[in-house]
């Protein structure tokens, strides 16, 4: 007996590949299409970071860096370095990807305004007021003191 095309079987087992193949297809093209949401999270992470890094500090600004001292006398600064907002010395980044950034100061705060795709955005970094008085840590369970409000 001559045989000349297909079993019903066969066919069937090829529709069934074919159909798996272009349900795949259409699924990585439906995922492909779909637009990419930019929340630039990461840039108020890193300016949280970096008012986190201020608290406290005596600070020292430039339009295209800022300057400061830790409460432990170590000198650090924040500036843009190939598109990114590092703190050095140790060249942690803070955030990726920034186009701009420049430090300002208004009424006794500092502001970090950083660019991005052409999108600008201001945040509140540190303030500018100057303690009189040093930070004073007791032992556990004695109070620390002002010692400006003692009268001699």
């Amino acid at each position: 007996m001559s045989r000349k095309g297909f079993t019903l079987i066969e066919t069937l087992l090829a529709l069934s590949v074919s159909l798996l193949m272009v349900f795949n297809c259409t699924a990585v093209l439906s995922i492909m299409k779909m637009p990419v949401k930019d929340h630039q999270e990461d840039i108020a992470l890193g300016m949280k970071q970096a008012g986190e890094y201020l608290l406290g500090c005596e600070v020292e600004m430039s339009a295209s860096q800022l300057n400061y001292t830790s409460r432990d006398g170590k000198a650090f600064t924040l500036r843009l370095d190939n598109h990114r907002l590092i703190k050095s010395p140790g060249y942690e980044t803070l955030i990726y990807d920034v186009d701009g950034l420049v430090f300002s100061a208004r009424a006794d705060y500092v502001y970090a305004t950083v660019t991005r795709d052409s999108v600008s955005r201001s945040y509140l970094i540190a303030d500018l007021y100057k303690r009189t008085v040093p930070y004073e840590t007791g032992a556990e369970g004695e109070e620390a003191h002002d010692e400006t409000a003692q009268t001699p």
